[in-house]
C-alpha cells in the first residue's frame, strides 16, 4: 500500500516509500518536527520544519488513490477503459446497403445493330462463302441469220478462319469459405468479368479494330467494303454555315451504292459517331425552322429508316475524321460470324484450387451483298 500511496502524493509524482515512512513516523498529533538524527542530516533542504499531518492525510484520500489506480487502469493495461467512452463500437450506427454497385456492361454496338449467323457447327476450323458472278447480254431477235448473244456465270469462294475468345478465373477452398461466409457471390462476379472481357474484345473484332493478325476482319477493315470521302467537313461552324450542302453530303453518301450499281443495292441505316450525331441534331436547317438538319434528312431520304450511334468510329481516318456507315439490315447486309456464344467449360481443380475457362468462338463479318454498303469519312475539325 506504501507505493500506491506514495504515488498519490505530489500529484501523483513517485517518491522515495521508504523516505515517506521514515516522514510518517517523525510525526506526532496535529503538527511536530521531523526528527533530527543522523538519517535526516543529508535530506533536502528544509528538513526539521513543521509539516501539517492533517495536509497529509487531506491528499492522501480515497480520491486521490482512485484516480491513481484508474490512470494506471487505462494508460497501463491493454483492457483498460475510459468511463467517458460511449457504448457503440465504430461501425454500429453504420447502414451498409443491400444493393452492391456493378461496373455497367452495355450491350456491344455490333450485336445491337446487325445480325449473327450462327449456322456455322461448332468444331470446324474455317467457314467459306461462294459467290456466282453472272455475265453477258440479250438482244431482239430479227430473223435468220441474226447473232444470238450468250450469257455465262462464273465462281469464287472468299473463307475466313474460325478463332477463340478466351478468358478464365480461379479461386481455392479458402476462398470459396470466405465468399460462402460474406454472402459476396464471388463466383458470379468472377462469371461476369469473364464473360463481359470476352465479349468486348469481340466487338472490337466485329468492327474491325483488331483480329486481322488472325486473318479475321471486320467491318472496317473488310477487304470490299466501299469507301467514299466526304468532301464538306462537319465541324459545327462549317455545318451552320453550310447547312444545304452538309443535307446533300448526308444524301450522297447513302445513295452511293444505288447510284453506282442502278438500284440493285440501297442501304436502310445509317451510323455515326455521337459528335457528328450531336451537330446534324442540334443545327436548324434553316433560319427560324424548328427542324433540324438530321430531322428534314430522315423525312426526305427515300430508304434510310434510322440512325445510330457508335463510338466505334471514332478516329478511323486520323484523329478527327470520323466514319459515317450507311448499310442494309439484314442478312444481305452485315452478318456477324458467331458458330458458338460464350460457353462456360466444367470446373477444374488442382490441389485446393478450382479454376473455369470461359470462351466463344467467331469467324469475323460476312457481307454476303457488299455493295450495299458503305463507309463515309467525314472531317469533324474542318
Amino acid at each position: 500500500m506504501t507505493g500506491i500511496i506514495a504515488l498519490a502524493i505530489n500529484g501523483g509524482q513517485a517518491v522515495d516509500p521508504a523516505q515517506f515512512a521514515r516522514n510518517l513516523s517523525a510525526f506526532h498529533g496535529g503538527a511536530t518536527r521531523r526528527a533530527d538524527s543522523a538519517d535526516s542530516r543529508n535530506r533536502e533542504p528544509g528538513a526539521g520544519q513543521v509539516l501539517d499531518l492533517a495536509e497529509y492525510r487531506t491528499r492522501i484520500n480515497a480520491r486521490r488513490i482512485d484516480e491513481a489506480l484508474r490512470s494506471q487502469s487505462v494508460d497501463g493495461r491493454a483492457d483498460g477503459f475510459s468511463q467517458n467512452a460511449g457504448f457503440h463500437l465504430a461501425r454500429d450506427l453504420e447502414f451498409i446497403h443491400s444493393k452492391v454497385l456493378e461496373e455497367a456492361f452495355a450491350l456491344p454496338t455490333a450485336l445491337e445493330f446487325f445480325t449473327t449467323d450462327e449456322s456455322i457447327p461448332v468444331g470446324v476450323n474455317s467457314h467459306t462463302i461462294r459467290r456466282v458472278y453472272s455475265h453477258g447480254e440479250a438482244r431482239v431477235y430479227t430473223g435468220p441469220g441474226d447473232k444470238v448473244p450468250r450469257v455465262g456465270v462464273t465462281q469464287r469462294e472468299e473463307s475466313w478462319p474460325i478463332r477463340h475468345i478466351v478468358a478464365g478465373y480461379g479461386w481455392d477452398i479458402f476462398e470459396a469459405a470466405s465468399a460462402g461466409y460474406a454472402n459476396s457471390g464471388l463466383l458470379t462476379q468472377l462469371a461476369r468479368v469473364a464473360r463481359d472481357a470476352i465479349m468486348e474484345l469481340a466487338n472490337r473484332i466485329w468492327w474491325g479494330k483488331t483480329g486481322e493478325q488472325h486473318g479475321l476482319y471486320g467491318i472496317l477493315n473488310y477487304p470490299w467494303l466501299a469507301k467514299k470521302v466526304i468532301q464538306t467537313g462537319f465541324s459545327r461552324a462549317t455545318v451552320i454555315a453550310n447547312p444545304d450542302t452538309i443535307l446533300g453530303e448526308l444524301h450522297d453518301l447513302v445513295n452511293f451504292p444505288h447510284d453506282e450499281h442502278k438500284s440493285r443495292f440501297q442501304p436502310n441505316y445509317l451510323v455515326m459517331t455521337n459528335a457528328v450525331h450531336d451537330v446534324l441534331s442540334s443545327v436548324r436547317f434553316a433560319a427560324g425552322s424548328d427542324t433540324t438538319i438530321l430531322e428534314h434528312f430522315l423525312k426526305n431520304s427515300a430508304h434510310i429508316q434510322g440512325v445510330e450511334i457508335a463510338w466505334e468510329l471514332e478516329d478511323i481516318g486520323g484523329a478527327g475524321v470520323d466514319g459515317m456507315l450507311a448499310y442494309r439490315k439484314d442478312e444481305r447486309g452485315i452478318q456477324l460470324v458467331m458458330p458458338q456464344g460464350v460457353t462456360q467449360t466444367p470446373v477444374q481443380t488442382e490441389g485446393l484450387g478450382f479454376s473455369i475457362i470461359n470462351y466463344m468462338s467467331l469467324g469475323g463479318v460476312v457481307m454476303r451483298d457488299h455493295l450495299n454498303n458503305v463507309l463515309g469519312y467525314a472531317d469533324t475539325g474542318a
